[in-house]
């Protein structure tokens, strides 16, 4: 562990950097931060949006009870697993289109996107697959109980119906915010997400003329939701509406130079990915194995922590986008003020979201459960969530800094590190050995994890060696 913390070097640079930020030369920083706030703002919205779909399926799902909570919640975490590979080629699409609008070489970030396009429906394809064969032994190895197994395999499998086109949607939102375009998917988010609530409210509870489908009604209307959605997202990225449009030669057939660069950039990030979801699997585990109630409170806050890190995550999106335009541009400063802002605004807004965590648990997982224990677990834990927000703004951001100028193996390895060196040996002791249970867990080994991450993310931020990454 020692060697990993000296590994991610300062390269001595530590105060020069810090003078540099408050005083940059020939860097205009109301304009950098202009910038910032224009990328970031567009992706915070999009994400409450996408953030609102989850919360209002649970609302209504949560009235169905534990089992229906915990089968829904585990389907799409293992979703989320099995996002391992995308996860990779989203990171390398970002840092390459990014790059190459910074240095005005559209056709090779067009020719990045379509590439990038391509491997997303190979990669798609096969998980598809994975997804509907072994669907009840992945919940199984979870640990879940039989009725949880049964419920939530036949959820996953409706969801996987139209996975191919969610995750080629995904990737074309990812080139449109490489280019600087971060309004479009705000704009089509937002219409999908009033239609998914009328839709998922019909085909749960049996209105306008729907049967009653119960907790698979949530998941019928996010698979029809999100292939409308692709297609409407497919038209508008290959019609030239926007700033990058995608030719069908870009698509059809592939550039082994570009998919090198993308796999390149984006396996340690996939990498990175595969530690997240492991070590969840294995919080899931740690969880499942104090009962069902524990399970769905663990759903319950990672939801209500989800309001709170939504501007850690639209700010991380921006300090990508800014960073990559910055480092095509030549320019190391500019890409310098543009991570350090972004790590400030941050910081203001998730330390807001914390404190109003800290004062108010009860209400905030009251929105999504009603039964007794469930809040009484969720809110116990939310206290210290609220605590660690500021800390874990500075990891999202400073993270996602590195990723815009490329380096993604420094992500990777901290990222282990923190996960499997810290958060899922800490959260077996305080949440398994000491018998606390989610509030271990989420204490204990998810609040160590990223005091430690933002720590080694805030190191490396501090040297030179990532702004000098070539791609």
């Amino acid at each position: 562990m020692d060697a990993v913390v000296k590994n991610i070097k300062t390269d001595d640079m530590g105060e020069k950097v810090h003078s540099s930020l408050n005083n940059p030369k020939g860097i205009d920083r109301k304009a950098v931060r202009k910038t910032i706030i224009s990328l970031a703002i567009p992706s915070i919205i999009e994400f409450v949006l996408v953030t609102a779909i989850g919360i209002i399926d649970l609302m209504f799902i949560g009235k169905l009870g534990a089992v229906s909570t915990a089968a829904a919640g585990l389907a799409w975490q293992i979703i989320w697993f099995l996002n391992i590979f995308f996860s990779g080629i989203n990171t390398g699409t970002a840092a390459l289109v990014a790059r190459y609008v910074g240095a005005r070489e559209r056709d090779k970030a067009e020719l990045a996107g379509g590439q990038s396009l391509l491997l997303s429906l190979f990669f798609s394809a096969v998980t598809t697959g994975i997804i509907i064969y072994f669907s009840e032994k992945i919940f199984t190895l979870l640990g879940a109980d039989r009725e949880v197994t049964l419920l939530g395999a036949r959820y996953l499998k409706i969801l996987a119906s139209t996975f191919v086109l969610q995750c080629m949607m995904i990737c074309c939102y990812q080139i449109m915010k490489s280019a600087g375009d971060t309004k479009t998917p705000m704009i089509v988010t937002g219409i999908m997400v009033l239609i998914n609530s009328v839709l998922a409210w019909a085909m749960i509870f049996g209105k306008l003329g729907f049967p009653a489908h119960g907790v698979l009604g949530s998941a019928e209307a996010s698979a029809l939701v999100m292939g409308f959605e692709a297609l409407l997202v497919f038209y508008l990225m290959f019609s030239g509406k926007l700033r990058i449009k995608i030719l069908p030669q870009q698509f059809t057939a592939f550039n082994w130079d570009i998919v090198k660069k993308i796999l390149g950039i984006g396996a340690p990030s996939s990498l990175e990915h595969m530690f997240y979801s492991s070590s969840a699997a294995v919080v899931i585990w740690i969880i499942a194995k104090a009962g069902t109630e524990q399970i769905a409170a663990h759903n319950v806050l990672l939801r209500a922590e989800s309001l709170s890190f939504m501007p850690g995550i639209g700010f991380s999106i921006a300090a990508g986008i800014a960073v990559g335009q910055a480092l095509g541009e030549k320019n190391m400063e500019k890409a310098r003020i543009a991570a350090w802002e972004s790590m400030k605004m941050g910081i203001m807004l998730m330390g807001t979201m914390g404190a109003l965590f800290f004062l108010f648990p009860r209400w905030f997982i009251g929105l999504f459960s009603n039964d007794p224990q469930v809040l009484a677990i969720g809110a116990g834990a939310l206290l210290v969530v609220g605590i660690i927000q500021p800390v874990q703004a500075t990891m999202f951001v400073l993270s996602g800094a590195l990723k815009g100028a490329g380096d993604t193996k420094t992500s990777m390895i901290i990222a282990f590190c923190g996960l499997w060196f810290i958060r899922a040996p800490f959260a077996y002791l305080f949440g398994t050995m000491l018998g606390l249970g989610v509030i271990g867990v989420w204490g204990g080994g998810m609040c160590m994890d990223i005091a430690f991450r933002a720590y080694l993310y805030y190191k490396r931020f501090l040297g030179d060696k990532w702004v000098k990454i070539k791609v």
